[in-house]
């Protein structure tokens, strides 16, 4: 059983991330841009400097979206 999505994110300095009341992520920093819409029962926590992944529900296929988008927001910051 993976755990990839339980870890958290640690955030570079210079990149920025906001999350929109729709779940839009946006990320920029000095290599750019780039956006994506979170799947719906897969939220975000952001602290100063980490970012956690969170899901509402425990069904097996949204414990396969949380780790999916854990991976994908983790090499958006990187």
């Amino acid at each position: 059983m993976s755990r990839i999505g339980n870890k958290t994110i640690t955030l570079p300095d210079k990149v920025k991330l906001n999350v929109s009341d729709r779940g839009e992520i946006q990320v920029e920093g000095p290599r750019g841009k780039l956006q994506w819409n979170l799947p719906r029962d897969i939220s975000v926590d952001i602290s100063e400097q980490s970012v956690k992944v969170l899901r509402k529900k425990e069904t097996r296929p949204l414990r396969a979206l949380h780790g999916l988008s854990r991976s994908l927001v983790a090499n958006m910051v990187t």
